[in-house]
Order: structure tokens, then sequence, then C-alpha cells
């Protein structure tokens, strides 16, 4: 049994929703409707160096995107763990 976390994430508007929830410990799932494109969030989440200082999620690589769906690997726990996020559009 997983928790889903309903959130505004991106915007305060209440139609606007983002669900993130894990149910096993390999993978987890962020999906939202409207807001950002998936480019915009891999970019944001992918780690880089910015004068010095470590941006983004170490050890997040992606696998696979397209323009509503997107599968990472996150290399930074003991056991690889699979991240797909899902832009819904309305």
């Amino acid at each position: 049994m997983s928790m889903i976390l309903r959130t505004t994430l991106f915007t305060d508007d209440p139609v606007a929703w983002v669900d993130m929830w894990q149910a096993r410990p390999d993978r987890a799932r962020i999906e939202w409707m409207n807001g950002p494109e998936i480019a915009e969030v891999v970019t944001h989440l992918a780690a880089k160096d910015h004068e010095g200082e470590v941006e983004g999620v170490p050890g997040l690589r992606l696998i696979s995107s397209t323009d509503q769906v997107a599968k990472l690997h996150w290399l930074g726990s003991t056991a690889p763990v699979e991240l797909l996020l899902t832009r819904q559009t309305s």
C-alpha cells in the first residue's frame, strides 16, 4: 500500500494538481495536470554545477523521455530507484 501526496506544487490553482507516491522501494512516481513541460522538469532535476555549487539531484540519470512521460534512475541509494514523471494535459 502506498501513500499519495496531492499538492499544488507548480501553482496555487487547485485544478493544477501534482500527485507523488512510492509504492515500492525501487520505484517512485510524480504525475501532474498541466504545469511545466516534461523537459523543464527534467532539466530542473538534473544535477549541474553552477559556479561551484551543485544544483539538482546528484545521481539522477535520464533513461527516456517524451512530451508526456520521462523515466529516470536515481543512483544515490544502495539500490537504484526508478523515477517516472507523467504530465497530464486537459
